[in-house]
């Protein structure tokens, strides 16, 4: 537990909220299958048995992709390693130290790939990431899992409310999945509001740069 505080430590306020829903998101959505298979209420085989498939397609489709994105990022930063030492943007070395924590993390980001955020980068430019392209991959979780949850819940409360006497799970699922694609649009809205005003900065300092050798004559 003290060592997956410290891992946590290190990451930003959104990289910790996003672990505790993507926890709270594969929680409920095990959850919803096993209500779906045990219900014995007015829902019907045929209903259930759509909920559950739906269901899992989503929790087997978002994982496999998710796995898939990792086992290529992790690929490249190690084979960087081996090619050309230093020069890789994980931490290797930090990854090797506390593989047991850093392992619990990469099988959670299967489900979210903004959990990659939580591994030892060296940098954290875009929302806790070293790249704009691997904070490209991390929208396929977005389209993969988040959004076709979110629709999953809003049909399954809106058809099946009256047929369910505890809706405790569907509403949470919601929730859960609201709250990520919030966050998503909110860590990405700052992230492009910080990029304008650096590019900004940069474009000012170019400027000054080029009116320095024309102002050093007048001066002199």
């Amino acid at each position: 537990m003290a060592c997956l505080a410290r891992c946590l430590l290190g990451v930003s306020i959104g990289s910790a909220i996003a672990v505790a829903f993507t926890i709270a998101n594969i929680a409920t959505r095990v959850l919803f299958v096993f209500q779906m298979a045990h219900e014995r209420e007015d829902i019907t085989i045929a209903a259930r048995l759509a909920y559950v498939t739906v269901q899992v397609v989503i929790l087997v489709v978002s994982h496999l992709i998710g796995g898939v994105a990792i086992l290529k990022v992790l690929r490249s930063q190690l084979r960087l390693a081996e090619v050309s030492p230093g020069d890789e943007t994980l931490d290797i070395h930090a990854l090797h130290e506390r593989n047991a924590v850093y392992i619990l993390f990469l099988a959670i980001s299967s489900a979210n790939l903004s959990v990659l955020s939580v591994l030892p980068w060296r940098e954290r430019v875009f929302e806790g990431l070293p790249s704009e392209k691997l904070l490209r991959f991390t929208y396929i979780s977005t389209l993969t899992s988040d959004v076709p949850q979110f629709v999953l819940q809003i049909i399954f409360i809106t058809t099946e409310r009256e047929h369910v006497s505890d809706l405790t799970i569907s509403i949470i699922s919601l929730v859960c999945s609201a709250c990520a694609l919030v966050l998503r649009l909110l860590r990405r809205s700052l992230q492009a509001s910080t990029g304008r005003i650096i590019k900004q900065r940069s474009q000012n300092n170019e400027n000054q740069d080029r009116l320095q050798p024309m102002l050093e004559p007048a001066v002199n």
